[in-house]
């Protein structure tokens, strides 16, 4: 708890720091079984109906669509 109030203290270019080092070595961040697992199980409902649902440009333009028009309402 400590170390997270004090990254929020010290603002975002200690956060954007720690992003750019986990992912310069990220072959060397743990990743527990439980979440190998769970990216397994995905990727196998992923496969089985891969022709299921939408490409992500599309995605994409429905979500800044839909928050153009929130922010329109919200004047």
């Amino acid at each position: 708890m400590m170390a997270t109030k004090k990254l929020v203290e010290l603002g975002k270019p200690v956060t954007d720091g720690a992003w750019d080092y986990v992912f310069a070595d990220a072959s060397k961040v743990p990743v527990p079984d439980w979440h190998r697992s769970i990216l397994d199980e995905r990727l196998t409902e992923y496969q089985a109906a891969s022709d299921e649902g939408e490409a992500w440009p599309r995605v994409r333009d429905r979500l800044l669509r839909d928050l153009a028009e929130r922010k329109l309402r919200r004047g």
